[in-house]
């Protein structure tokens, strides 16, 4: 996710039982984490999404965080990815190529997957990250984030939302027992 400068986001690390949450700033090229907290819950936060929302929303409240845009990353097992092979084509013929990809990808599993990618699309050969989460989870996030009163950004799984905020650098790994 890009940041202007001057602007902060929250970034939202969400498991079954929790959500770990850091409010990041920008400074020019820089981004800066300005608070970090854990919020827990004592059932599956998606379970009442609206429920477990409302809750988020009095806990950023009461720890002082103040960005009202979300990036969301999500588990790993609630997405299904595959690596694809771009031909040398023009850019519109490589979406159309990856759009048949998704669709294959949807069909596989019922047509109920939201799906993108990840990687640059280039005119020589290339390879690309092609990334599904289940419409009713993704709804769910969606309806936890707006009880919140959070304007969901994104989603995506975990470890891309945390490169997300360090500018692209994968180096970065998240480690965590089920909160």
């Amino acid at each position: 996710m890009i940041l202007r400068s001057g602007s902060s986001s929250l970034g939202l690390l969400v498991s079954d039982r929790g959500i770990v949450c850091a409010q990041v700033a920008a400074n020019g090229v820089e981004r800066v984490v300005k608070k970090i907290g854990v919020f827990t819950a004592e059932r599956s936060i998606l379970e009442s999404p609206e429920e477990t929302g409302r809750a988020l929303k009095a806990f950023l409240e009461t720890h002082g965080y103040t960005a009202t845009r979300a990036v969301v990353g999500v588990p790993a097992r609630w997405t299904i990815s595959q690596e694809r092979d771009i031909p040398p084509v023009g850019p519109e013929e490589a979406r159309a190529v990856l759009r048949l990809a998704a669709e294959r990808l949807s069909l596989a599993d019922s047509g109920s997957l939201v799906v993108d990618y990840a990687g640059a699309l280039a005119p020589q050969k290339s390879k690309v990250l092609l990334v599904g989460i289940l419409r009713t989870q993704l709804d769910k996030l969606t309806r936890l984030t707006e009880a919140a009163g959070l304007s969901l950004v994104g989603a995506c799984p975990a470890a891309l939302a945390t490169s997300a905020f360090v500018g692209g650098d994968h180096s970065m790994l998240y480690l965590a027992s089920d909160l």
